[in-house]
């Protein structure tokens, strides 16, 4: 929610409203499904790790790669977006 109002009310203060529509929900969603699919490989096995040095769960790292490649596909398909001038707040 604060990079959202930072996007809308610091970088683009006359943003469209198409554009504020947008920072307030698609980033919103990227940003809650990535937040849930780590969760998903939070437990006891991750404490054990950090306070004893156990090794790594392998099901924590997958889904923290998973959350990973999922922002980082939404990043890069806004940046084509982008770069391609399809998306533009001027």
């Amino acid at each position: 929610m604060i990079e959202a109002l930072v996007y809308v009310y610091v970088y683009v203060p006359d943003a469209p409203q198409w554009f504020v529509f947008y920072r307030f929900s698609v980033p919103l969603v990227l940003h809650t499904g990535a937040s849930f699919i780590y969760g998903l490989g939070i437990d006891r096995g991750l404490i054990d790790w950090a306070a004893r040095g156990t090794p790594l769960p392998k099901r924590t790292r997958n889904v923290y790669i998973a959350a990973v490649c999922l922002h980082a596909a939404f990043n890069t398909v806004a940046v084509v977006l982008w770069a391609l001038g399809w998306v533009d707040v001027d």
